[in-house]
């Protein structure tokens, strides 16, 4: 716009130069002169006018101020870090739970639960021993839950005893041996069909779902299972047979589909 106003400026200042110059000619009358001035106008108003109307056809470009701004669309609100933690944490701990369910359902398919930590997903994203309430198998009311770094999961059942039933235990067994406690079948078949096998049969299943796969009766009626190269208790047998009649015991688990067999600590029960 600007160039275009410049042309115009030149093209009026030659043509009043040409316009004087003619007026004086005239004066004077110098008639080749003015023809010669005319012929100048005209050739100057040619020579200008197509630049101008070339100038004048172009497309003018528009402004930065005038071109039409992009409608930007708003950037989808990404979730917070915190929520994708904790989403992650309940998705986590929804499947350790179902891992103890299958568990105690192994022991009790009446079994329900219900965590007795103040926060759980702690336990299910970076391991460690928590606690659980049982409810519906007999004997026992809480479970510690085991969930090593390889994410291997383990279960130990846990029954509350007050104290002073230990008191009394301890003040009957200064009285009478295991072996001798009133009421306990001497007959191996007898004792397992009506005490052993109400203990024995759970107490397997629950260890073979926890990768044990044998464990030693003691004499004293004590079933245990061997823990990093320790012997850990699980439960105790009332009335276990004295060791006389410990050969007909065996053919009795043998029948039952266990493997028995007598050693110097008691009868290693195998599954």
């Amino acid at each position: 716009m600007e160039h275009d106003n410049t042309w115009n400026r030149i093209r009026l200042c030659v043509s009043g130069f040409i316009a004087i110059l003619a007026l004086a000619c005239a004066v004077r009358r110098a008639w080749p002169l003015l023809c010669m001035l005319a012929l100048a106008d005209f050739l100057s108003i040619k020579i200008f006018r197509p630049r101008q109307r070339k100038r004048s056809h172009r497309k003018r470009r528009p402004s930065q101020k005038e071109l039409p701004q992009k409608e930007i669309p708003p950037k989808a609100a990404l979730p917070a870090p915190e929520t994708e933690d904790r989403a992650m944490e309940t998705l986590l701990l929804y499947h350790v739970n179902h891992r103890i369910l299958a568990s105690l359902k192994a022991v009790s398919q009446n079994v329900t639960w219900e965590w007795h930590e103040k926060k759980p997903e702690a336990l299910a994203l970076s391991g460690g021993t928590g606690r659980i309430r049982i409810f519906g198998i007999p004997g026992y009311e809480y479970v510690d839950v085991r969930i090593d770094p390889q994410a291997n999961l383990a279960c130990d059942m846990i029954t509350a005893v007050p104290l002073s039933a230990i008191h009394l235990k301890q003040g009957q067994s200064e009285n009478h041996s295991p072996q001798e406690t009133s009421g306990s079948p001497k007959d191996p078949q007898a004792w397992y069909d009506l005490q052993g096998r109400k203990v024995l049969e759970p107490l397997i299943t629950d260890l073979n779902s926890h990768g044990h796969s044998q464990m030693t009766l003691r004499e004293d009626g004590t079933a245990c299972v061997e823990e990093d190269q320790r012997n850990i208790s699980k439960e105790h047998l009332d009335g276990f047979p004295k060791r006389s009649a410990w050969p007909q015991l065996v053919q009795t688990l043998e029948r039952n589909g266990l493997a028995a067999r007598i050693t110097q600590e008691g009868i290693l029960v195998s599954w």
